[in-house]
């Protein structure tokens, strides 16, 4: 555009020097070259930056990738991708994107990420959040009583187990009782340490009086705590003699007078009289009596000599 009839001197002769200027143009900048402007834009550019987070436990269970994809998109269509590590602080930035595409439309950009395997993802912006729950165990005893069903009776109501982690205390116990038939567990523990170093789990109880204590089995398969004690044998009595025999008495014979021995009669003739004489059978009786007197003080004169002598 050219502007006609315009002095060309001042006064005394001096010549005028034109020079144009431009009204501003938004988003535009000029640039001026004698009478020649030319008006430039620089479309839009922004970035997007992604953040990774590990929900892991700190990667407890060394599962963790050593890297992710993560993928751009541009209203829905790839347009980038970036391997982020755990040397880029799990951090990355894509820059210098367009803002607008024609026609001053924003682009909607965002990003998504290879699956990893064993974790769970979401999305909150350009935040990519991997969630992973560690796996979990339980160790499980068993209390063994070996005391001849407590003949002693000194068994004690309960005992006290605790539980290690590679020989360390881990601060937890749990007591063990007749009533929960000696039985007990301990549940929701950790399988590994951080990095996927496996947890040796082992068991130790409270000393219990008069008993000793023997631990077997592994943390696979539960463990056995059996504790011992000899009953102690009663006192035997000592021998007595036995008592001599005494010999029995022997019965003292009761005293008794001798009857007077009757006279003899005169031996009578044996021929049967007749007359006044006396029967035979009477004769008879009469003889056999005086024997038996004469018997009879015989036996008793014995007995008393018999007596003497002892």
């Amino acid at each position: 555009m050219a502007r006609a009839n315009l002095l060309k001197y001042r006064d005394q002769g001096v010549e005028i020097e034109y020079s144009i200027v431009e009204e501003p143009v938004e988003n535009y900048e000029a640039a001026y070259k004698g009478f020649d402007v030319a008006n430039s834009y620089e479309p839009a550019k922004i970035s997007v930056p992604v953040n990774k987070t590990w929900d892991d436990a700190d990667n407890q269970d060394g599962v963790r990738p050593e890297s992710i994809t993560v993928h751009l998109l541009a209203d829905g269509v790839e347009v980038s991708s970036a391997v982020v590590g755990e040397s880029d602080n799990w951090q990355w930035s894509f820059s210098m994107l367009p803002r607008f595409r024609d026609e001053g439309v924003e682009i909607a950009y965002s990003v998504t990420e290879d699956a990893v395997e064993g974790y769970s993802t979401t999305y909150d912006g350009f935040n990519i959040t991997n969630t992973y729950t560690p796996g979990l165990t339980s160790v499980s005893m068993l209390k063994v009583w070996d005391d001849s069903d407590n003949a002693d009776e000194i068994r004690p109501e309960r005992v006290v187990v605790h539980l290690l982690a590679d020989d360390v205390d881990t601060e937890r116990s749990i007591e063990l009782d007749a009533e929960h038939k000696w039985q007990g567990a301990f549940g929701d523990l950790p399988i590994y340490r951080d990095g996927g170093e496996k947890i040796v789990y082992s068991v130790t109880e409270d000393a219990v009086e008069d008993y000793e204590m023997a631990i077997a089995g592994e943390m696979e398969s539960g463990f056995v705590v059996t504790n011992s004690h000899e009953p102690e044998e009663p006192d035997e009595p000592e021998p007595s003699e036995p008592d001599k025999p005494v010999p029995p008495e022997p019965d003292k014979p009761t005293p008794t007078t001798p009857s007077k021995p009757q006279e003899p009669v005169a031996k009578q003739s044996t021929a049967p009289k007749t007359g006044d004489g006396l029967p035979l059978s009477a004769v008879a009786l009469f003889a056999g009596g005086c024997a038996l007197a004469a018997a009879a003080s015989w036996m008793m004169l014995r007995r008393g000599t018999d007596k003497s002598k002892r």
